[in-house]
């Protein structure tokens, strides 16, 4: 693997870790993050995101099960895996914190220009995550 992945990398530490400040280090001002029913735009906009799901899951931390690098293109399968101990915003209403841990798998795919995340396309089984959790039809 070469540059991308460990752009990646860094990224992935540096949420885990909550360490905010620097996410600027390794994402373009201007990163696109698109998942199904959510495109935002901005580090501000991606923050925001992320501290949603860091107060619904604490320690939420990724696994990668298989991963490709081309130039400054990365993909990979992975698992979000975390214990759902905060409340959980949501579309259609808070959801309590359930104590039930996840395993969230996705797909994603980064492009990086010059040294930079510049769009990042996340593909995660959110219905599976939500029966998880118990919450699916109500």
């Amino acid at each position: 693997m070469g540059q991308a992945k460990e752009v990646i990398d860094r990224a992935w530490k540096i949420m885990e870790d909550q360490q905010w400040d620097r996410i600027g280090e390794v994402m373009s001002p201007r990163v696109e993050f698109v998942m199904p029913g959510q495109v935002l735009r901005g580090i501000e906009e991606f923050r925001g995101m992320c501290n949603g799901w860091w107060a619904a899951f604490p320690d939420l931390r990724h696994e990668i099960l298989d991963d490709v690098e081309s130039a400054d293109t990365y993909v990979c399968e992975l698992a979000m895996v975390g214990t759902h101990t905060g409340t959980m915003r949501s579309p259609n209403g808070d959801i309590p914190a359930t104590g039930r841990k996840i395993r969230m798998p996705s797909a994603d795919y980064i492009k990086l220009k010059d040294g930079k995340i510049v769009s990042w396309h996340a593909y995660p089984d959110m219905l599976g995550m939500l029966g998880q959790l118990g919450v699916m039809g109500k």
